[in-house]
């Protein structure tokens, strides 16, 4: 009877040792896991595999503890908003490690001053914690309201923008995107002239409308898109090309100018001289040291079913003429063309 309890003693206890050896290889492989998840910057996984390693040997060790604790700090570090939870426990870890794990100085000093980092300088009770959580949302609302604000206000300036350009296409000749040329013939006798011209004259002068009596004010000259009969681009006179005291030309052109640069923002708008001079949000007052000779003043606003407006003023000699040109999306400049640049 001795000899079979004894025998039995001895299978259950190689039955453990052999139980033991396998959840020691296996929670080897667990930390194996955990280390190349640490590496690959993945903590959350690394914390799992090494919660595991410790729950297959029975208790956490050395190597096991100082890495979970890394993981933990990791996830901790990166997480937005953490939980006093989650805090409390990491600073456990921590603690348990200094108490019990001191043959490796170097890795004790890390855990060390961890340890002191999440006691000086984060929430030592819940409380506290629970005012500065309360803080920085009420501070994350506050910057979320003025982001609306600032968007919607954003909004609003486009919106402004966008009517202002709109009323000056129809203020000066009712240009609107895509418009055919039999739409734009109704718009007015001298718009019927325009097409009249584009139609009769179109094998000589290829796709322009031209009106005849160029020196008066008003629409003056059109292209058309050949391929499907809408008209690309479109100028209206405000100062025909004839003679005048150039003091004069640039009063009127001054006036436009300050007009525009006063209802939109230097960002819907760029101008261009002579001499190649390009300037954004410029000041009325600058006009004076600006070559006024050739002058291009470029108007593009985001969402116009448009592509943009140029106001032009040019002189020669003794005579000078001002215009507004409007230009669909769809029209193709020539490579000589300032206003490819601008728009």
């Amino acid at each position: 009877m001795k000899t079979k309890s004894l025998t039995i003693i001895m299978l259950l206890f190689f039955a453990v040792q052999g139980f033991a050896q396998n959840n020691d290889m296996k929670a080897r492989m667990e930390f194996e896991d955990a280390e190349t998840a640490y590496q690959n910057q993945d903590y959350s996984k690394a914390v799992t595999h090494l919660e595991s390693a410790e729950k297959l040997l029975g208790k956490p060790t050395g190597k096991t503890r100082y890495l979970l604790i890394l993981a933990k700090a990791n996830v901790f570090s990166n997480t937005e908003g953490y939980e006093y939870k989650d805090l409390e426990k990491l600073r456990g870890l921590c603690k348990h490690y200094l108490d019990n794990y001191t043959t490796d100085s170097e890795k004790y000093r890390e855990i060390y001053d961890l340890s002191n980092v999440l006691n000086k300088d984060f929430p030592k009770t819940e409380q506290e914690y629970n005012r500065i959580i309360f803080e920085k949302l009420k501070e994350k609302q506050e910057r979320t309201k003025k982001d609306m604000e600032q968007k919607t206000a954003e909004i609003d300036e486009l919106k402004q923008a966008q009517n202002y350009v709109k009323s000056l296409a129809q203020k000066y000749g009712g240009f609107v995107s895509d418009i055919t040329v039999d739409e734009f013939a109704k718009l007015s006798s001298t718009h019927q002239e325009i097409i009249d011209s584009y139609k009769k004259d179109r094998n000589k002068n290829g796709n322009r409308g031209v009106r005849k009596d160029r020196e008066l004010t008003g629409p003056s000259y059109a292209e058309v898109n050949t391929k499907n009969e809408v008209v690309s681009y479109y100028y209206y006179s405000l100062l025909p090309y004839e003679k005048r005291a150039r003091a004069e030309q640039e009063s009127v052109f001054e006036e436009m100018v300050k007009e525009i640069t006063q209802r939109l923002d230097g960002k819907y708008y760029k101008i261009y001289s002579n001499n190649s001079y390009l300037v954004n949000e410029i000041d009325i007052a600058d006009i004076k040291e600006i070559d006024l000779s050739n002058m291009h003043l470029a108007i593009k606003i985001p969402g116009l079913d448009f592509r943009g407006i140029v106001l032009n003023y040019h002189h020669r000699g003794n005579k000078g003429y001002i215009n507004i040109k409007f230009y669909n999306k769809e029209h193709e400049f020539n490579s000589y063309d300032v206003e490819k640049e601008m728009l």
